[in-house]
C-alpha cells in the first residue's frame, strides 16, 4: 500500500462520527448464584488444574516457607528470586539491583505477589507495580505466585469490577504455565515462558 492510499484510508477514518456508546452495567448475580468461599476454592483448583497448575493451600503466612520448600522446583531450583519480602529463604538473586530483563534469564524460580484470583477458569492477575521487572514472570523456568484467599472471586465479571486503573500501567492474568497447541496441534508446556505454575493459596477464603 502506498503512503498515499495509506493517508486516505485514515483521513476517511478520522472524518467519521464517534459512537456515543453506553457501557452495559456490570452483572451482579443473585445472592443464590454466587459461590460459597469453600466451593470458590474447589472451583479455583479444578481450573488451575485443567490449566496445567498446582494449588498449594498454605494455612497462614507463617507456614508460607514450609509448604514453598515442599514445592519440588523450588526445592531444587538454584538461581531464585523473590519479589515478597520476607518470602522464599533460598532466594539469591538480588532483583534491586538487576538492570533490565537480560539478567532475569538465568532464573530457575520466581516467587511474585498476585493480586486477584478467579475460580471460574484458575487465572491469577498480576499487577506489574508489584514486580521488580514485569518481564520475571515470564523470564523463569518455574513460577511460584502467593495469594490471598482473600482475593479469589467467582468470574472474570467481579475480576472486572475489582481491577482499576489510576494510571497508565501493565498487568495479566496468568492461567497455568506457559503453552502452546499451535504446531501440530501438540500441547506443549513451557515454550514461551514459565514451564510450570504453582500457586500458594494464603488463609481462608471469604464471603462475597
Amino acid at each position: 500500500m502506498s503512503d498515499a492510499s495509506r493517508d486516505t484510508i485514515l483521513r476517511a477514518l478520522r472524518s467519521q462520527p464517534t459512537p456515543d456508546l453506553a457501557l452495559p452495567a456490570p452483572w451482579n448475580p443473585p445472592d443464590d448464584m454466587r459461590l460459597d468461599p469453600a466451593e470458590r476454592v474447589t472451583r479455583f483448583a479444578q481450573a488451575l488444574e485443567s490449566a496445567a497448575g498446582t494449588l498449594v493451600q498454605v494455612p497462614t503466612g507463617d507456614d508460607l516457607e514450609d509448604h514453598l520448600t515442599a514445592v519440588s522446583s523450588y526445592a531444587t531450583a538454584q538461581s531464585i528470586a523473590s519479589s515478597i519480602e520476607g518470602a522464599a529463604t533460598r532466594a539469591n538473586v538480588d532483583l534491586a539491583n538487576v538492570a533490565g530483563p537480560r539478567e532475569l534469564a538465568h532464573v530457575d524460580f520466581a516467587l511474585v505477589a498476585g493480586s486477584l484470583g478467579v475460580a471460574e477458569n484458575g487465572s491469577v492477575w498480576l499487577d506489574a507495580g508489584r514486580l521488580p521487572d514485569r518481564a520475571l514472570p515470564f523470564l523463569t523456568q518455574h513460577l511460584g505466585i502467593v495469594l490471598h484467599a482473600s482475593d479469589l472471586v467467582d468470574d472474570l465479571h467481579q475480576a472486572y469490577q475489582r481491577l482499576h486503573f489510576e494510571t497508565p500501567g501493565f498487568g495479566t492474568f496468568v492461567t497455568g504455565p506457559s503453552k502452546t497447541a499451535d504446531i501440530e496441534q501438540a500441547l506443549v508446556i513451557g515454550a514461551h515462558g514459565a514451564r510450570s505454575l504453582c500457586v500458594l493459596l494464603v488463609g481462608e477464603p471469604t464471603s462475597g
